[in-house]
């Protein structure tokens, strides 16, 4: 944000989060939002698919994970425990204060996720001719 701030760059993409407390300083304008929604701090700001992009979207979002092996009764614990403090109105609020939106998932539906978001930048490596690291 320096960069932009200083005017040594026009524009950046970045999380949401990061970009609050530019935005609440009128240090920087968001221009569209690189989610497949309009983010709920920020309503007035279009989706690149609204802006004539309609196949761009890029989501950030956050997983927690556990070693393979991990025991399934474990496993269903930090589950059921992570799920319980999401669904708390004072932690929603608070990541909804820091422009985070909370989505909670089930490992399974999570697993899914993960699995299409590897197969989604992997067509990206692909596409890039880039090599994996």
């Amino acid at each position: 944000y320096s960069a932009l701030v200083a005017g040594e760059v026009q524009v950046i993409a970045s999380g949401l989060g990061a970009a609050t407390p530019f935005l609440q300083s009128g240090q920087a304008r968001a221009l569209a939002a690189l989610s497949s929604q309009r983010p709920a701090s920020l309503p007035d700001v279009p989706t690149l698919a609204e802006a004539g992009y309609p196949d761009f979207t890029l989501g950030s979002w956050m997983g927690v994970f556990a070693r393979s092996g991990t025991p399934r009764q474990i496993v269903d614990k930090l589950e059921t425990e992570f799920l319980r403090a999401l669904a708390q109105p004072d932690i929603k609020s608070q990541l909804v204060n820091l422009s985070l939106e909370p989505a909670p998932m089930h490992s399974k539906e999570f697993s899914s996720f993960f699995e299409k978001e590897i197969g989604n930048w992997a067509a990206v490596v692909h596409a890039t001719t880039l090599a994996p690291q």
